[in-house]
């Protein structure tokens, strides 16, 4: 019995953790999609989903999958890398003064 307590425990932490990410993805996102100048609309029908789900994953509700996350680093032109993690270290220069000259990022 305590295995299990300590098992849905762990997996309730995972569970918000991942409940997290998901958050912070999807704000990313959503600071990118903002400089670029896009809607939701356009930007579901460049990367072929509703514009529900593009809202539902700014608002971090749901989560991506590789072909999303591909879909997305191919539309905003910057690493797959830097749509999970913020890192910067990959991105080009032109790439780099964009996020940099926007007022959505810091």
């Amino acid at each position: 019995m305590q295995l299990k307590k300590c098992m849905q425990k762990s997996d309730a932490k995972i569970s918000g953790e991942i409940d997290d990410l998901n958050k912070v993805i999807g704000a990313r996102l959503k600071r990118l999609r903002d400089t670029y100048g896009l809607n939701q609309k356009t930007v579901a029908e460049k990367i072929i989903i509703s514009p529900n789900m593009v809202s539902q994953i700014e608002n971090g509700v749901r989560g991506l999958d590789a072909r999303k996350i591909i879909a997305f680093a191919k539309l905003y032109n910057v690493s797959s890398d830097f749509i999970l993690t913020g890192d910067r270290s990959n991105l080009s220069k032109i790439q780099e003064t964009m996020i940099k000259g926007s007022r959505y990022f810091d």
